[in-house]
């Protein structure tokens, strides 16, 4: 869990859809540490690189049974940020400070969700006054039916329900 500075802590968590063939393997969580995230340091931005690549640098998560681009970037005041979007992932961003332009049009204040439209194409971020912090994240669509449910997300609403029965008989996957 986030450690608390000056009385305020920040986390974020990942949960990863899993294709149909995947989703009853046994659960798995990885908590980690900043020091544990690496860093890549540009002239305009700083990315922290999550899960996935980033500019040639891994993430500290990895094995996650899809491949997705999960990366913690801080732009400078009024400066620019760009990502391509590999082909056919979809991507959206979480802006957690500060205001953001996205291409040509969109401007976001924290706290916001920003879906992209673009894929296989770049992104463009260009910070406001105060520069801005965002998460970028990526993936690859399934193409599977999607029932969600609290917790739970499955291909179809029957499996959903077996899901909970499972749950409450506490049959459900387990470590």
């Amino acid at each position: 869990m986030p450690q608390a500075v000056e009385g305020k802590s920040q986390g974020f968590q990942l949960w990863v859809n899993l294709p149909k063939k995947d989703k009853m393997m046994p659960p798995r969580y990885r908590g980690i540490t900043a020091h544990e995230i690496p860093v890549v340091k540009e002239d305009d931005a700083e990315v922290k690189v999550i899960a996935g690549m980033y500019a040639g640098t891994p993430g500290s998560v990895t094995n996650l049974v899809v491949d997705v681009i999960y990366i913690d970037v801080t732009v400078k005041p009024r400066k620019f940020f760009s990502y391509t979007v590999p082909k056919h992932y979809t991507a959206f961003l979480y802006v957690f400070q500060g205001l953001v332009k996205v291409g040509d049009s969109l401007a976001s204040v924290a706290p916001s969700v920003i879906l992209t439209e673009t894929q296989s194409g770049t992104i463009q971020v260009s910070a406001g006054e105060g520069g801005a912090r965002f998460l970028l994240v990526a993936g690859e669509p399934l193409g599977e039916p999607i029932a969600w449910g609290g917790p739970m997300v499955m291909n179809t609403q029957e499996e959903l329900q077996e899901a909970f029965v499972a749950y409450q008989n506490g049959t459900l996957v387990k470590k």
